[in-house]
């Protein structure tokens, strides 16, 4: 139940994420990333968890914070455009990438049961 409240209130940040972007010079991009993010944390939410595709858009989205990182080092990220992009790509990252992990070993531990 905890599970499925994390997921459904990260879709809403996520989606809310996204709406924000409309104002930003390359939009579509980046809702493109927070709408798959969300949308993923639905599925999860819904029982219809995406693991592997989950665990790709942590990959995608560490690299792409770790490039990122290498513009703002040594900058206060908030107050830059790509630092704000590099957190928002580690925020998904993290979250996709644990959340993809945990349902891996949870399905792992209800094979070994069967």
């Amino acid at each position: 139940m905890a599970e499925k409240i994390a997921q459904s209130v990260m879709t809403v940040l996520l989606l809310l994420g996204a709406a924000v972007q409309f104002n930003d010079p390359d939009p579509v991009v980046w809702i493109a990333v927070y709408t798959l993010a969300a949308l993923l944390c639905l599925l999860v939410a819904l029982g219809r968890p995406l693991a592997p595709v989950m665990l790709a858009l942590a990959a995608l989205a560490s690299c792409w914070s770790a490039w990122l990182a290498s513009g703002v080092l040594g900058q206060q990220p908030l107050f830059d455009e790509e630092g704000r992009e590099m957190m928002g790509l580690a925020i998904i990252a993290l979250w996709q990438g644990g959340s993809g992990l945990l349902i891996l070993k949870r399905q792992k531990a209800t094979e070994a049961n069967r």
